[in-house]
């Protein structure tokens, strides 16, 4: 009710592998669907105002790792706005991940205009006890594999904690 009462309307985009058709694939799609996640008001003079609002949950997987298609996507997309997505571009060539490219679009890139929420889950994997339990199968969905991935998401997280102050 007070959403309403502040005229705040609600639009749920699912980035993930299940999301909406034609933007799983399409790392620019992603990208641009997370600038435009919004909260619009007013500051105390009456002229609008707006922020990045995004919902992130981070856990010990990186996510998909961008391959040549994104990064020949991602440079047909900057030839078209130059600029707009030079970031994204270094980012790829350097190997991010798709999740990556997603939380410096809703949160790092914008750090002051930023009304986002990061949840993040520590690792829960370091319990030895808790692993020998734990199905290689299953485990693989939550972790990753080698050391490079593990580095890229603590980098991550740090990133986003600094961001956070």
């Amino acid at each position: 009710v007070e959403c309403l009462n502040q005229r705040l309307h609600f639009k749920w985009t699912d980035l993930s592998e299940y999301g909406a058709s034609g933007v799983k694939d399409d790392v620019v799609k992603r990208i641009d669907s997370v600038e435009t996640c919004r909260i619009r008001g007013y500051d105390h003079n009456g002229d609008n105002i707006h922020s990045t609002f995004m919902v992130a949950l981070l856990g010990e997987k990186r996510g998909r790792l961008l391959d040549g298609h994104d990064i020949r996507r991602l440079e047909k997309a900057e030839s078209q706005r130059k600029g707009k997505y030079e970031w994204a571009l270094e980012a790829a060539k350097q190997g991010a991940s798709v999740q990556e490219l997603e939380v410096r679009a809703g949160l790092l890139n914008v750090p002051s205009a930023s009304q986002s929420v990061v949840c993040m889950r520590e690792p829960f994997m370091e319990d030895e006890a808790f692993q020998s339990d734990v199905p290689k199968h299953v485990k693989a969905c939550f972790t990753e594999s080698d050391i490079s991935g593990r580095t890229a998401v603590g980098q991550l997280k740090r990133n986003v904690m600094r961001t956070a102050g």
